[in-house]
């Protein structure tokens, strides 16, 4: 028989186990909301279509705005990267086929000049390009012209900064991107990075030049017979004004809207220009709430597909959100079989909600809501939660959205995520409220020369990147090389590796950077510098804004109406708190050594 101490005791007993292993799950519930988006009322704003107006040609001229392009606007390379470069800085831009048809006003002439090099007539156009040159004017070559003309043009010769041109190409078997030009820093790329560990891994020809002396490189071609280096992009200088030449296809679409940015910078005493400020990181077609594939998951993991995910994908993904210090956002996909009639599973979909808000993780949806179905679906199970972003690879720009039945929780989507496409603009309005943000790069592949050259840029001209990883991969793999330990080795060495130069850049879901760009797309600003002090002046200014700042030989000695932080040696990130920011700059302070040899030798 038990006596009353005894039973008072296990009493105790039992309610100190229930309220330990209870309490962390009340605890959870009341914490994590798993029915509300908590970004939804932190990123609200009023900025749409109307806010972003284009900058005119009179007021382009006055602010040093004012581009003018030989060639087409339309095309998918050097067109493209001039009209999505001038989009995103605020310039205005006129496009002609021909050198000889633009008419320069003395007073008015324009900033830089960008040539297509094959819209490029050598004897016609290079004394106007001459005298354009000596009139202040920046120019930039697209590509070189045909090799036996220019061999034979000294006048155009000299204004490139080409000493000779040698006949054959010479084999490459690495590229040098020398520090200045874009953010990240010196890189040395060999055959392992330019065509992945997986292609071809070979040498290759490039045209190449041997310079005059007063020239700059930024990118070069590394020999393979250790001989001289292939100049790849360079500089000359003519006067006050700078002559880029790029020998290559490096400015196509949006990978070139870095360089020519840099390219600005590095034709000026210095540059201060917004950028957006927004690292993602997107998990596409989430499958939580419906997996399939069973047999297969059961053959290469000996578990169901929902405990792959558990036990593997989803403890991998945090690690390296955590270590790589990003923030997540994951596009649902609450049914991927609309034939079985089987529904997804409600409980599951909860479950997986209660994750990803303990992980303040974004949930949007991804493109397979095609039916009533499954927005019924959604606004049963979650009717409070607000679904800001939705996911539609590569359908967005169709009108496919336009015609879909938001209603509910879809009410309120401000963004559409779209797959990559080198000739879109990688962030703009998708319509009059709804913005399209794209991804920039797959997370699951191996990272190559070009896709760092791509982010470098990207990040460059805007301060922007999208990674993204479709969960469809691991479900229905298509060869040995996704299985999850081989795709989580890629991934978390992508991200850890070659983003981490961009680490001092703001980690966003997608409503965060949704609302970063409306400002960033709403916002007008001036400055101009009187000796050593930077004027600001915001219009259309909203809490906050982001601006790089790059200064040659020059550090920042004070700032008034922003905060600032160094990235790397002449660039920084201000953040301004006010619509009228004040920058002093002054002469870096170099460190002095002192030689205390003579000291010892006595």
């Amino acid at each position: 028989m038990v006596s009353r101490r005894n039973f008072f005791t296990i009493t105790l007993i039992m309610l100190v186990l229930l309220v330990m292993f209870q309490a962390p799950e009340a605890l959870r519930e009341r914490m994590y909301d798993y029915g509300s988006n908590a970004y939804a009322n932190t990123t609200k704003t009023e900025w749409d279509r109307r806010s972003d107006v284009a900058i005119s040609k009179k007021e382009a001229q006055k602010t040093g705005r004012y581009v003018v392009l030989i060639g087409d606007l339309t095309d998918h390379a050097v067109g493209s990267a001039v009209r999505q470069w001038c989009a995103c800085s605020k310039r205005y831009v006129e496009a002609y086929p021909r050198l000889l048809d633009c008419s320069f006003d003395n007073e008015r002439m324009p900033d830089v000049v960008v040539i297509d090099s094959d819209c490029l007539r050598i004897k016609k156009d290079t004394p106007q390009l001459e005298t354009l040159a000596k009139n202040g004017v920046h120019l930039i070559f697209c590509g070189l012209p045909d090799r036996q003309q220019l061999r034979q043009h000294t006048q155009l010769k000299k204004l490139m900064g080409i000493r000779e041109i040698p006949p054959d190409d010479i084999r490459v078997e690495g590229i040098h991107l020398y520090a200045g030009l874009l953010l990240g820093g010196e890189k040395l790329y060999k055959q392992d990075d330019l065509w992945g560990k997986t292609g071809q891994n070979k040498e290759f020809g490039v045209p190449w030049c041997r310079l005059a002396s007063g020239t700059k490189t930024y990118m070069a071609g590394i020999s393979a017979k250790k001989e001289e280096a292939a100049a790849l992009i360079w500089r000359n200088s003519i006067g006050e004004a700078r002559v880029f030449i790029v020998n290559g296809d490096y400015i196509y679409g949006n990978v070139g809207i870095g360089f020519l940015e840099g390219m600005m910078y590095e034709a000026d005493s210095y540059a201060l220009y917004p950028i957006i400020n927004a690292q993602n990181l997107v998990v596409l077609n989430d499958p939580a709430p419906a997996c399939g594939n069973e047999e297969e998951m059961m053959r290469l993991y000996s578990r169901t597909p929902q405990a792959v995910f558990q036990d593997l994908v989803w403890p991998g993904l945090f690690v390296t959100m955590e270590k790589s210090k990003k923030k997540m956002t994951c596009m649902l996909e609450p049914q991927q079989n609309h034939t079985d009639h089987a529904g997804p599973d409600s409980n599951r979909l909860v479950s997986h909600m209660k994750l990803l808000q303990e992980r303040f993780v974004e949930a949007g949806i991804s493109e397979s809501i095609t039916g009533k179905y499954d927005y019924d679906y959604i606004n049963k199970v979650l009717p409070d939660y607000e679904f800001l972003s939705v996911y539609q690879g590569a359908g967005a720009g169709n009108g496919h959205t336009e015609q879909m039945p938001y209603g509910g929780t879809l009410s309120n989507v401000r963004t559409i995520l779209t797959d990559y496409d080198h000739a879109d603009l990688l962030v703009g309005y998708y319509n009059q409220n709804i913005i399209k943000q794209l991804i920039t790069h797959n997370g699951w592949n191996e990272h190559t020369f070009y896709d760092d050259l791509r982010l470098n840029s990207m990040e460059t001209a805007l301060g922007y990147s999208c990674i993204a990883v479709d969960m469809n991969r691991i479900l229905y793999p298509q060869s040995e090389d996704d299985t999850w330990e081989k795709l989580y080795d890629v991934f978390s060495g992508n991200v850890n590796t070659y983003w981490k130069d961009y680490e001092s850049f703001a980690a966003t879901t997608l409503a965060e950077s949704d609302l970063r760009i409306r400002r960033f797309l709403a916002l007008r600003d001036t400055h101009e510098r009187d000796g050593d002090v930077i004027h600001l002046e915001l219009e259309n200014f909203d809490s906050e804004a982001f601006f790089l700042l790059c200064l040659h030989g020059e550090t920042v000695k004070d700032v008034q109406g922003a905060q600032y932080e160094r990235l790397v040696q002449g660039d920084w990130l201000v953040q301004a708190t006010q619509d009228h920011v004040t920058i002093t700059v002054g002469e870096e302070t170099k460190p002095i050594f002192y030689d205390n040899s003579a000291d010892r030798q006595e």
